[in-house]
């Protein structure tokens, strides 16, 4: 009783969705079928080995900004129940703990640089998109280090972080530019490379769209 995908894809298409679609294999009929996707719905159709074909970059930039992320992480501020605190804190102290490779973390932390957020899960961020409201938690919601604050001590404190982060956002968005400019001159010196052709397919997408 599924919906058949050449709906879904022409109902992408009317809400100037772009589906492109990369095969990893041979299989006769997936191909069919990725081909089909991408044409439904203006986007184009791709193949990669079955053993991968991306390439991962390390530059100067990587240590300052795997630095910075771990930074950022550690003023995190879970909130909620006790048992999604737990979750969420774990979640965090995988990242600090150094699990990430270095080029990966600092990846992560140009997104979160350009986004100016952890994501939901920290109270400060939930509170700026509207996800919850500082005086409507309880103490025992919140995080441990905010819990015998008055709400006068909590929104100083929340502003006082925010600060904190701010400041290496912003350095992180520099460095980010820097690494970002190195990374893409050594995609292009790969044109034959996968990640070359999903750039270079996103890169002529995206020409198109702005010349309407």
């Amino acid at each position: 009783d599924d919906v058949k995908y050449p709906i879904t894809c022409r109902k992408a298409r009317d809400l100037g969705i772009v589906i492109n679609t990369i095969q990893s294999g041979e299989d006769a009929d997936c191909t069919k079928q990725f081909k089909e996707i991408a044409e439904l719905t203006g986007g184009e159709y791709g193949k990669m080995n079955t053993s991968g074909g991306m390439r991962t970059f390390a530059t100067g930039q990587d240590a300052r900004l795997a630095e910075i992320n771990r930074t950022l992480l550690r003023t995190a501020l879970v909130y909620g129940s006790q048992g999604k605190r737990e979750r969420d804190t774990k979640k965090f102290q995988a990242v600090t703990a150094g699990a990430v490779p270095p080029d990966v973390s600092a990846e992560w932390t140009g997104v979160a640089a350009k986004l100016r957020r952890l994501g939901n899960s920290d109270l400060l961020d939930a509170i700026r998109s509207g996800q919850t409201r500082l005086e409507s938690l309880k103490p025992e919601e919140l995080p441990d280090s905010m819990a015998k604050m008055t709400l006068k001590e909590r929104e100083e404190h929340l502003e006082k972080m925010a600060q904190e982060r701010g400041s290496l956002y912003q350095e992180a968005l520099e460095l980010d530019r820097v690494r970002s400019d190195i990374v893409l001159k050594e995609i292009e010196k790969g044109k034959d490379a996968f990640d070359f052709q999903v750039f270079d397919m996103l890169r002529r997408q995206t020409l198109k769209r702005l010349r309407y």
